[in-house]
């Protein structure tokens, strides 16, 4: 009876002991995801201030959306003089497809846009599991602000159980998807990059610029982003909304530009334009134009978004 008594003991102090770690567990969860909460939403500088400004805030008859070959190469102020209509450049260095579609979401929801430019990434056809690992940069955002269910479903189908943890919905503000901004990944201190607009120069050149000759990507082609572009386009249509889908030029030769076939295809199914601009002989011939093969300099920018310019007024 007496040892019984105290294995009954033992379980018992067993089981305080553990709901007392789980009540520290989830009070610490929520303390830190409110902190993390407030120190995101009262930014108003860096990448995350910039997804937030583009989610909830633009109003801009004319959009740009894209990854870091938008925001370096469309200059959304040029634009705007040009043509005399408000301009803004949502495009955030390594962000893709599932961003772009993100941010479109939102923004067709709040309200209609005249023109939509898409540029169009070579790598936003072709899998890749780092492109879905973006879609958690929309977390925060998770609730009232903004809808992600149809993102999270490409994401995991037990990612809503995930979410039981505060923190979780800024797991990306604290390590955000690769190529994100690296001075800027902190969600809590100032970041060093400032946002006005868009559009961010980059000036020069990283050096000696050789022009390589391939195909740029290679692998097996998404299904869910070639529904994803499909539903861009349809949105577009049946809105009313002009859209340009774009490959800005690279600083790369490349011999099967496949991927351009298939969103011409796409553009031409959906009554869009597609301007193709992979090896582009104004470019292409200049590597003074670049500051690496990715990646329009300003000089660059500035002659690229002439031309953009030029077309969208004819």
């Amino acid at each position: 009876m007496v040892h019984k008594m105290k294995e009954g003991s033992k379980y018992l102090r067993f089981l305080v002991n553990g709901i007392i770690f789980l009540t520290i567990t989830f009070t610490l969860d929520q303390f830190t995801g409110n902190l993390l909460h407030h120190y995101y939403f009262t930014k108003t500088d860096g990448p995350y201030y910039q997804t937030t400004y583009s989610l909830d805030s633009t109003r801009a008859k004319i959009i740009i959306l894209g990854s870091s070959r938008a925001r370096h190469h469309y200059i959304d102020q040029m634009i705007e003089d040009s043509l005399k209509a408000s301009c803004y450049n949502t495009g955030n260095n390594g962000c893709l497809l599932f961003y772009n579609f993100g941010i479109f979401s939102s923004i067709i929801k709040r309200y209609t846009p005249k023109i939509i430019l898409l540029d169009i990434n070579q790598a936003d056809i072709y899998y890749s599991r780092s492109s879905y690992d973006q879609i958690k940069l929309f977390y925060p955002y998770r609730g009232s602000r903004f809808d992600i269910s149809e993102l999270m479903q490409l994401n995991s189908k037990y990612e809503k159980c995930k979410f039981i943890s505060c923190i979780y919905s800024f797991n990306s503000t604290i390590f955000p998807p690769d190529n994100f901004p690296p001075n800027s990944k902190t969600v809590i201190f100032k970041s060093e990059i400032q946002i006005p607009r868009g559009y961010t120069p980059i000036y020069g050149s990283t050096g000696k610029l050789h022009l390589q000759t391939k195909n740029v990507y290679q692998g097996s082609i998404d299904s869910n982003k070639l529904k994803i572009i499909n539903k861009i386009c349809e949105i577009c249509e049946k809105k009313g909304i002009k859209l340009i889908l774009i490959q800005s030029p690279l600083y790369i030769k490349i011999m099967d530009n496949a991927d351009a076939k298939i969103i011409q295809e796409i553009a031409i199914r959906h009554n869009a334009k597609f301007w193709n601009y992979a090896n582009n002989s104004t470019f292409i011939s200049n590597p003074s134009l670049f500051y690496d093969i990715r990646h329009l300099n300003n000089k660059g920018a500035e002659l690229f978004t002439k031309d953009i310019i030029r077309r969208m007024k004819q």
